[in-house]
């Protein structure tokens, strides 16, 4: 297994974007553990993953009429257009380039937006008083973090 993306203190303080991060890193996980036979399917599903995640944010921002949302969508719309074009790639039997990204690239993008743009989000989002954050994504089933328990 290779190390972690997040750790205890890349907490955002809104508990459900952290749980979102913690999907997120932990369907990278999946797919940079996966054998080649299976690793089509888990990038896909980290893609998916990314969506829902993206979305979400996204849904947040337009209910509290974030400011910094274009800048913030557009760091969305490049990480997911970048994932689409590999995923093309991945299609036609390279799965070098894709394994590259997700071993190198993807992580290292996931770290700096979560602490930049995910953390100005987080905090516009404690300022604005949302008394409740909901997702749509699935219910959490293999947190690793005592604190995500429920």
């Amino acid at each position: 297994m290779r190390h972690a993306m997040l750790t205890p203190e890349s907490s955002t303080g809104i508990v459900m974007m952290d749980i979102m991060h913690q999907q997120l890193d932990d369907a990278l996980r999946v797919t940079l553990d996966a054998e080649d036979a299976d690793f089509t399917r888990q990038f896909h599903n980290l893609v998916t993953m990314m969506e829902e995640v993206f979305s979400t944010e996204e849904s947040w921002m337009e209910e509290i009429d974030y400011p910094a949302i274009k800048a913030h969508r557009e760091q969305h719309a490049r990480a997911l257009s970048g994932m689409h074009h590999v995923d093309c790639s991945l299609m036609a039997g390279d799965v070098t380039t894709a394994r590259k990204v997700v071993t190198i690239l993807l992580p290292d993008w996931l770290r700096l937006h979560m602490a930049t743009m995910d953390a100005a989000l987080a905090m516009y989002l404690q300022l604005s008083g949302m008394p409740q954050i909901e997702t749509t994504l699935p219910p959490v089933q293999y947190l690793r973090w005592p604190e995500f328990r429920q």
